[in-house]
């Protein structure tokens, strides 16, 4: 999968709220549901250093992040 960096980087100036609704979006389109809350500050930024600058994104992590919240793990 190929990130545009413009793209990626405009997403993650979103507020939590917004990008998480945006990540949900994603996920509903390829069948997956995650939980309405937003994930908590230290886990979203957890997410966004995955996700890096559009050129260091290390997308198996953000999908263990986001599948541990998924699965309940709040930390």
């Amino acid at each position: 999968m190929q990130f545009q960096p413009e793209i990626l980087a405009a997403l993650l100036a979103q507020s939590d709220e917004e990008l998480w609704r945006t990540i949900k979006g994603i996920a509903v389109s390829g069948g997956v549901r995650l939980p309405r809350s937003t994930p908590s500050p230290e886990q979203m930024k957890k997410l966004r250093a995955a996700l890096g600058d559009g050129t260091n994104v290390n997308l198996a992590e953000a999908m263990r992040i986001i599948d541990r919240y998924k699965n309940g793990d709040k930390k």
